[in-house]
């Protein structure tokens, strides 16, 4: 005869673990920041480091102090964007608890 807690979802630890939610809001916000990160960086660093490429063939333009001024803006913006993501993982992270392990049913 099989000795235990009943029907598996019946069993304690068995049923999932919902977070708070301000809990559950932190992987969607990461998720969104690395978004913004890589939309910053396709669409505003890239086409000027394109621009910068030329430089090196040809002489910079006029305004070349401003195109990197704006690129520094850009490169600030996207640092921020990721690191931001990365601290609401670790806290995601390190605010849930992990879930109880199962242990098998003793049989006899």
């Amino acid at each position: 005869m099989v000795r235990g807690w009943g029907p598996p979802p019946l069993r304690p630890g068995a049923l999932p673990h919902h977070p708070p939610a301000p809990a559950r809001l932190r992987a969607p916000g990461a998720t969104v920041l690395t978004g913004t990160s890589f939309l910053v960086t396709r669409f505003g660093n890239v086409p000027i480091n394109a621009r910068i490429k030329e430089w090196a063939v040809t002489s910079p333009p006029a305004d070349y102090v401003e195109i990197l001024q704006r690129w520094d803006l850009f490169n600030q913006t996207r640092t921020i964007t990721a690191l931001a993501a990365f601290v609401l993982l670790v806290i995601a992270q390190s605010g849930s608890s992990p879930r109880p392990a199962l242990s098998p049913t003793p049989s006899s």
